[in-house]
């Protein structure tokens, strides 16, 4: 039980790294094509944009299906398409 526990905390802030980094890239993105921005303006959205990503991912249990019915191939796939989503949202 504890491991199970473990292992979803650690898909949660694997999670949070991988938006929080899509994030990060496309503001250095935007910056570089000279968009100008508020950063505690967008530290605040970007805060509550992956808190609740990861409730409804939780709510969803999508953290409990990965480690059952996911390989590599589709962590790859869905990483992919998260960041690239996420990037859009800023763009």
């Amino acid at each position: 039980m504890f491991k199970k526990t473990l292992d979803i905390f650690k898909y949660m802030f694997l999670d949070v790294i991988a938006i929080s980094l899509s994030y990060i890239f496309a503001l250095l993105t935007l910056n570089t094509f000279g968009y100008s921005f508020d950063a505690i303006i967008v530290f605040q959205v970007a805060t509550i944009v992956i808190i609740l990503k990861i409730l409804i991912f939780a709510l969803f249990r999508v953290y409990d299906i990965i480690p059952k019915y996911i390989g590599f191939d589709e962590i790859f796939t869905i990483s992919l398409i998260s960041f690239l989503t996420n990037l859009s949202i800023v763009v």
